[in-house]
């Protein structure tokens, strides 16, 4: 990874950062804790199957709000997509309908290096 992925300009799916030697590695370092969950996000849709994101986040075993940005990145990147599908879930005692998550076909099959 180099420093010229980060930016603070756009999206990149990278963090941000200011150009001081602590803050470009407190960026990489965000940046690679979030690959790391989206891998997990990934590998739990193709062990799994269908889930919204808060199911993925207790079948992971990860905080739901670690867990939910990484969907919105995911289908930025089209690595996962819309189901159409809608769950209705209760939580902190409310009941919402959340989407349920797929991969799409051609992140189905992995080849971990």
């Amino acid at each position: 990874m180099t420093d010229d992925l980060f930016s603070q300009d756009a999206y990149s799916g990278h963090a941000g950062f200011k150009h001081t030697d602590t803050s470009i590695d407190s960026a990489k370092q965000a940046t690679e804790y979030r690959e790391r969950i989206q891998d997990k996000v990934l590998d739990a849709l193709r062990r799994y199957g269908l889930m919204t994101a808060d199911e993925c986040a207790d079948r992971i075993g990860l905080d739901r709000l670690s867990v939910r940005p990484r969907f919105s990145e995911l289908r930025a990147d089209h690595k996962i997509r819309d189901t159409g599908y809608r769950r209705k879930l209760t939580i902190n005692g409310r009941t919402h309908p959340y989407i349920v998550w797929q991969i799409n076909p051609t992140e189905a099959v992995h080849d971990p290096e």
